[in-house]
């Protein structure tokens, strides 16, 4: 169902949050002046240990060893806008380098890393460059996670910000 949405409301939504972001020539073909993009970018080693942890159902079972894994074909779906490629590490270089070829102009980049460090600095910074600061007064920080675990923001704080590479 979800790739059925997608694909009928792709020129409204430009597709997944995970997919590779939209080309100039896709922005200008949608008329879309008053979209801005703000991308959030894990850091690779982290993003990769988590798709490791969880890879999506339809790649099938993976190595269970890291290393292997980050050497293995990775499978694209459609909503990724990427073809299939030759590992998750090329696949993380993908989305990433596309986020930064949006102009500049429409576009903020962000860390995850600085969202765990200071959530209401990095929401704010958010309505700062979209100039959407006047309508909000107050960022709400979701302290519980998203995903079928019990971790919370500091939780993931905890985990983000004591291994450093």
């Amino acid at each position: 169902m979800q790739g059925f949405f997608l694909r009928k409301t792709y020129e409204d939504n430009f597709g997944w949050k995970h997919g590779r972001g939209p080309t100039i020539e896709e922005i200008r073909h949608a008329n879309v002046a008053k979209v801005f993009f703000v991308s959030i970018t894990k850091n690779p080693y982290f993003w990769l240990r988590s798709l490791h942890r969880r890879p999506y159902q339809h790649c099938g079972e993976f190595d269970r060893n890291f290393s292997v894994f980050i050497r293995t074909r990775w499978k694209c779906r459609d909503r990724d806008r990427i073809p299939h490629v030759e590992n998750p590490v090329y696949l993380w270089n993908v989305k990433n380098r596309s986020y930064l070829e949006i102009p500049d102009d429409t576009r903020l980049n962000l860390r995850y890393e600085d969202y765990l460090a200071d959530p209401d600095s990095f929401v704010r910074s958010i309505g700062t460059t979209t100039k959407l600061a006047a309508r909000y007064s107050r960022p709400t920080i979701i302290e519980k996670s998203t995903k079928k675990d019990p971790l919370t923001l500091a939780d993931y704080r905890k985990k983000y910000q004591e291994r450093r590479i």
